[in-house]
């Protein structure tokens, strides 16, 4: 036979222990769920819902978000610019001013090359932080995916026109990010037109190179650098 409770008797009696008994005739205590000072003291609950809970008595949560919007993504690519036979030849570079107030996050940036004859000389291209800011060159346009905002960063090429004459970039490079063979070609007949060389690694898309103000990059043509080649830098970044 069932039992409804059970008699507790710390000495000379005391209070029941209410039981409940499931599907498969065995007991289980009840016990009950609820704020003391109501006359009920149960806190009520739904056969689909359950427990009823005030979700409004709880503090508040304060939720952040890591994902920042930037002021503007701003992008920009040089003029067709002539090989030196000097080496290095500064080809672009990227800045942000002393002062500017915001900070230049780099997703992007590529070279493409051309030969317009054949050559035995090995060119590499590389990217890589400088020593102080750049001078000289050829402040280059640069625009935005955004129809308002400002664009802080300063962009360089190393000529102010398609195969124009040359504008020299001072810039040195004290640390060297990323380096890509130009292509050469191997023979007079045909011309193949390469994919995009990253002239700093493709991850920076994902996370990017940062840029404080009176920080910049440049993007070099090294190991004999011919007359005969020709080079377009695009680049891309946001701006917080």
């Amino acid at each position: 036979m069932s039992e409804t409770n059970i008699t507790v008797t710390p000495g000379s009696g005391g209070p029941n222990i209410d039981l409940f008994t499931v599907d498969n005739g065995n007991n289980r205590q009840v016990i009950c769920i609820g704020d003391p000072n109501t006359a009920s003291k149960v806190a009520p609950v739904d056969a689909t819902n359950g427990l009823k809970v005030q979700v409004s008595n709880f503090p508040a949560i304060q939720v952040t978000s890591s994902v920042t919007t930037p002021l503007v993504t701003a992008m920009t690519t040089t003029f067709r610019t002539n090989g030196l036979a000097s080496s290095p030849h500064n080809l672009f570079t990227l800045e942000n001013p002393v002062g500017s107030g915001r900070t230049l996050a780099v997703i992007r940036v590529t070279m493409q090359a051309e030969e317009t004859a054949l050559s035995t000389l090995v060119v590499s291209v590389c990217g890589g932080r400088t020593s102080g800011l750049p001078t000289g060159g050829t402040v280059l346009s640069s625009d935005k995916l955004e129809t308002s905002g400002t664009i802080s960063g300063i962009a360089r090429g190393a000529t102010a026109s398609d195969d124009g004459a040359a504008t020299t970039i001072t810039a040195t490079m004290v640390s060297r990010i990323w380096t890509q063979f130009k292509q050469r070609l191997i023979t007079a007949a045909g011309y193949i037109t390469n994919d995009d060389n990253f002239v700093l690694p493709q991850t920076i898309e994902m996370r990017p190179l940062i840029l404080s103000p009176g920080q910049a990059i440049v993007v070099q043509a090294v190991n004999n650098a011919v007359t005969t080649d020709k080079y377009v830098v695009n680049c891309m970044w946001y701006e917080y």
